[in-house]
């Protein structure tokens, strides 16, 4: 290393080729690139500097292991700034580029016959020989969100995301901030799918904030808020989903239990107006589920509006029947009538011909969300038999429902 200030090239040659075949070769290759970089910054202006970073990068290469690739690639980088034009050092790095390229193309021929981990392995080998590139952060990333790393995942995206300067025109960068949102989306279901419901709503809010344009965050957001009993934010983020997507049945459902849920509860509490206005919403929601029905009547009941009572306990008696909470009530709002007396009651056409032009704009609602393909559609057929003379819906219109059961529990939501 005294050489340096004379014609180092040789020399150095020389002696690092027998570096190997020592016992201590590594802790030489540390004493090398400490001594190297103090140079550096003693004497810019010595040639001889740029000769001692290309064959310490070098030496790294052709030591035994651990192969150190990630600081020869940089110790080459430092030559190339010294002397832009050192053809040992273009050649190194062509190889290092090479090698980085070759092992992504392995990784994505694992990823593409599902030998996660062997991909894992080769794209930290590609960053290993190439640490420069965003794209293979990225690519890792995706990687460790496949295996469910999702803290390595955002670490990943993160850092490739740095790597390209954060320029939102950047086709990297859109993917890295894409794969970020949809790997804290994948964590929170995790988090939600053991409990963690307040940690679920932390990453969620992470995954909104990068896209606020993205329904399923904010349903299972809204999932998360439900489960805390937080009913004011989950209904507020299911309203928000729906503006997204405002044919969604699914979400229409999910902010009709929540409204009659807060509707139960202002009712218990005396807050009658804002009873009847949250019932309303969940019929709006859902027509089709008598027991929506039977609570407003409860409330048009307490606020001496008989009428409106017994419209609503005629049509949840024509939803369904067999439903045992209308007898609570009917006593009150019918006073020594049956449900036979109630069904003929003048009132019943019109109540019945109303209720038939909602059932028929819900169900075409569901209709039009997606098809048969997707579970949700209803044929032309189904539509009609559904508003049958006695307008009894299928089965899965049961008044005991609960928000698990009516609609896809929050897995269903997770983006691919």
């Amino acid at each position: 290393l005294n050489l340096m200030f004379g014609d180092v090239s040789m020399t150095l040659t020389r002696s690092f080729v027998c570096v190997p075949s020592f016992s201590c070769w590594l802790s030489n290759v540390t004493s090398v690139s400490d001594w190297t970089h103090r140079a550096a910054y003693l004497s810019d202006e010595c040639t001889g500097i740029r000769h001692v970073l290309f064959y310490m990068a070098l030496l790294i290469i052709l030591t035994p292991s651990p192969p150190q690739t990630t600081q020869a690639y940089h110790d080459v980088c430092r030559v190339l700034e010294l002397d832009e034009r050192h053809s040992d050092a273009l050649m190194l790095l062509r190889q290092l580029e090479g090698k980085g390229q070759q092992c992504r193309d392995q990784a994505v021929g694992s990823m593409l016959v599902g030998k996660k981990v062997d991909a894992l392995k080769k794209i930290t080998t590609a960053i290993e020989n190439n640490p420069s590139v965003a794209d293979y952060h990225v690519f890792r990333g995706a990687v460790y969100r496949r295996l469910g790393d999702y803290t390595s995942a955002v670490d990943d995206f993160l850092l490739g995301m740095d790597k390209c300067g954060h320029q939102l025109d950047s086709p990297t960068y859109t993917n890295a901030s894409r794969q970020l949102t949809l790997t804290y989306n994948d964590f929170a279901v995790e988090c939600f799918g053991q409990g963690h419901f307040s940690e679920a709503i932390t990453l969620l809010n992470k995954a909104i904030k990068e896209e606020k344009r993205e329904k399923g965050f904010y349903v299972n957001r809204g999932d998360c808020f439900y489960q805390l009993s937080n009913l004011h934010f989950a209904l507020a983020d299911y309203r928000q989903a729906l503006e997204l997507a405002p044919v969604d049945w699914t979400l229409r459902c999910r902010c009709a239990v929540v409204s009659c849920e807060l509707a139960l509860l202002a009712l218990h509490e005396g807050r009658l107006g804002q009873a009847h206005e949250l019932f309303s919403a969940a019929i709006d929601g859902n027509p089709k589920v008598s027991r929506f029905y039977v609570c407003r009547a409860r409330a048009s009941h307490e606020m001496k509006d008989t009428v409106g009572a017994r419209e609503d306990l005629i049509t949840a008696l024509l939803l369904d029947p067999d439903n045992q909470e209308t007898l609570s009530i009917m006593a009150r709002v019918f006073p020594g009538k049956s449900k036979s007396m109630i069904l003929r009651e003048p009132s019943v056409p019109s109540i019945r011909a109303k209720l038939e032009a909602n059932l028929l704009s819900f169900l075409a609602l569901v209709k039009q969300q997606g098809g048969k393909e997707e579970g949700h559609g209803l044929t032309d057929e189904e539509i009609v038999e559904a508003i049958g003379i006695s307008l009894k819906l299928r089965e899965d219109s049961s008044t005991d429902q609960t928000l698990a059961d009516i609609h896809p529990a929050p897995e269903a939501e997770r983006l691919c």
